[in-house]
């Protein structure tokens, strides 16, 4: 079973148990809408994820009836409008559960440092996890492609040396090879050297079933970085590839490349979401102006 096929199942089984469901007649959309408003309100529910329920509920709907199991789609119901009753729309920022902060350079150089020298960490050493870290902020990986990684994942004899990660395990579907920075390799070489031998298939970083932010933050708590800033945006381990775009940007790189290396279908996406800078940011923008008498 797929990562997408399980989510989708774990959604199926939340609702079930939220909306009461024992049998397909119980299946409404007003209920999902109300348990999911409720959800919002009382969990943090994002609207993002509200819509994901939304279009997950509909597609269960479409599938019972492309099996012969109702006539109709409960979940495609409308309301005294015409309108679909789950219906779901683009999340404006405010709306967003969790919103993540970059870490500056000087930032990064301690959360490495104080990783490299902390504890074992949900059976994940400290050097273990600053590499991880150093991976992660200067290419951008994604957990899950993190988390896929391998000695065969790398090519050492390219120029630049790259890391190679397999279709299934990216967001699109496509494979993706990723440049290196060439201090990253070698921290990397003499990082797997203190490791010893290693299978070339085995994960280097087997953190799939693992709670990375909780583990981000002993990190974090090490290195005296707090978690939630003044905003109350806060660095999980999805703002360590926020941090890759937005440090990208910082060091003046276009951002028709920054979007390309991020991966994403398109720049307003790259600038959106993951550039997250701030009033000083745009302040040391200003101040780079010439000077106009």
């Amino acid at each position: 079973m797929t990562e997408w096929n399980r989510t989708v199942v774990a959604r199926l089984r939340k609702l079930e148990k939220r909306c009461g469901w024992r049998w397909l007649s119980d299946l409404r959309a007003t209920g999902v809408k109300q348990v999911l408003d409720d959800l919002v309100t009382q969990e943090q529910l994002s609207v993002r994820t509200r819509t994901h329920y939304f279009q997950t509920a509909i597609m269960f709907g479409d599938w019972l009836v492309a099996t012969h199991r109702i006539p109709s789609n409960p979940f495609r119901a409308r309301d005294a409008t015409g309108k679909l009753i789950l219906r779901g729309r683009t999340p404006r920022m405010s709306d967003r559960r969790r919103v993540r902060r970059y870490l500056r350079a000087e930032e990064v150089r301690r959360l490495v440092a104080a990783a490299e020298a902390g504890p074992v960490v949900q059976r994940i050493p400290g050097p273990d996890r600053a590499m991880a870290i150093r991976l992660a902020v200067t290419t951008g990986l994604r957990r899950r492609e993190l988390g896929s990684v391998t000695l065969n994942s790398f090519n050492f004899h390219k120029q630049p040396p790259t890391l190679f990660i397999a279709p299934g395990e990216t967001k699109n579907g496509e494979g993706a090879e990723l440049p290196l920075r060439s201090d990253v390799v070698q921290k990397f070489q003499s990082w797997l050297l203190a490791k010893g031998e290693v299978a070339d298939d085995k994960l280097l970083f087997p953190i799939a079933n693992k709670r990375t932010a909780e583990m981000l933050r002993v990190d974090l708590e090490r290195a005296d970085i707090p978690y939630r800033d003044q905003h109350g945006r806060v660095v999980d381990w999805h703002a360590l590839r926020a941090t890759f775009a937005s440090l990208l940007i910082l060091a003046g790189e276009p951002l028709v490349t920054v979007q390309k290396l991020m991966r994403h279908s398109t720049p307003t996406l790259t600038a959106n979401l993951y550039a997250t800078l701030g009033l000083t940011d745009f302040g040391t923008a200003v101040e780079s102006l010439p000077e106009v008498g």
